[in-house]
């Protein structure tokens, strides 16, 4: 994974990893190092992806990018205090092994038992007008209420 990682860290897809005076680090090789504990799940998608369910102080936050619906979806999700997870598709369109929408998300947070969820990774081509992540945060609110899509900048307190 390290290897894959540092082939696109590199041009032409982005300055090199020591250009720029990042470390590239598997997540093994730095967890010892964490003040707090981290779970990783594999995820479903085209590529390999994982979602982390982090424990910090008395919360958890659950993340999950780039997934198809997967078995590993809900025991990521599972009693966090934040779930933030993809929503790639409009609510009309299918959730398969690449990606979800809005009600497979909200169904997932509802049946894991999650406090709050944040809608993100709007697909650009499908998501391209802010009024269509409006409606898919009603497409989830039909089944989950404790729902969001953040914007950049925004911050929450847990």
């Amino acid at each position: 994974q390290k290897e894959t990682l540092a082939k696109f860290m590199c041009l032409p897809f982005m300055p090199s990893a020591q250009t720029l005076g990042i470390k590239v680090a598997s997540l093994d090789e730095i967890k010892k190092d964490l003040p707090f504990k981290v779970e990783t799940f594999a995820l479903t998608h085209a590529v390999k992806t994982f979602g982390y369910k982090i424990f910090v102080e008395d919360k958890i936050i659950a993340y999950g990018l780039d997934s198809g619906l997967c078995n590993n979806l809900l025991p990521l999700a599972k009693d966090s205090d934040l779930f933030i997870c993809e929503c790639s598709y409009l609510p009309a369109q299918d959730p398969d092994f690449n990606h979800l929408n809005p009600k497979a998300a909200a169904l997932i947070a509802k049946e894991a038992k999650v406090k709050l969820l944040a809608l993100i990774h709007f697909k650009a081509d499908v998501y391209d007008t802010f009024e269509k992540r409006d409606l898919a945060l009603l497409a989830a609110g039909e089944h989950f209420e404790k729902v969001f899509a953040p914007y950049d900048g925004d911050t929450i307190t847990l």
